[in-house]
């Protein structure tokens, strides 16, 4: 499995043509973005036209089209009724993970009680 996040930073990994290629190459299914990617719209749609689902986890106001991504977290965005606008792109990440982290412990129950029944 190999895990490629874009995100802000001192190396200035932002989504790119050239990561989503490396990202298809190395087999990848999903792309994270991280405090990027809201304005993406053309990569998001080059990363689908190669397979690769794309959630996107920013905190910047959007343009004029949302990205057309499997999820796009931002409570910038018109449609969130998130409360707090000024979230982190970093506490927007954070969400995704508590998220996630919940859908697994779920996951591992549900397991857990079909393997006893």
């Amino acid at each position: 499995m190999s895990i490629i996040i874009f995100r802000t930073g001192t190396r200035r990994l932002w989504v790119s043509f050239k990561g989503l290629d490396y990202a298809f190459e190395h087999n990848c299914k999903v792309v994270i973005t991280l405090d990027c990617g809201i304005k993406a719209v053309e990569k998001v749609k080059y990363a689908r036209s190669k397979g690769i689902d794309v959630i996107i986890c920013d905190h910047h106001y959007p343009g004029d089209e949302i990205p057309k991504a499997l999820a796009v977290l931002d409570p910038k965005q018109p449609s969130c009724s998130y409360p707090y606008k000024e979230l982190s792109g970093c506490g927007v990440g954070f969400k995704l993970m508590r998220l996630m982290q919940g859908c697994m412990l779920y996951l591992l129950v549900q397991y857990f009680i079909t393997s006893i029944w």
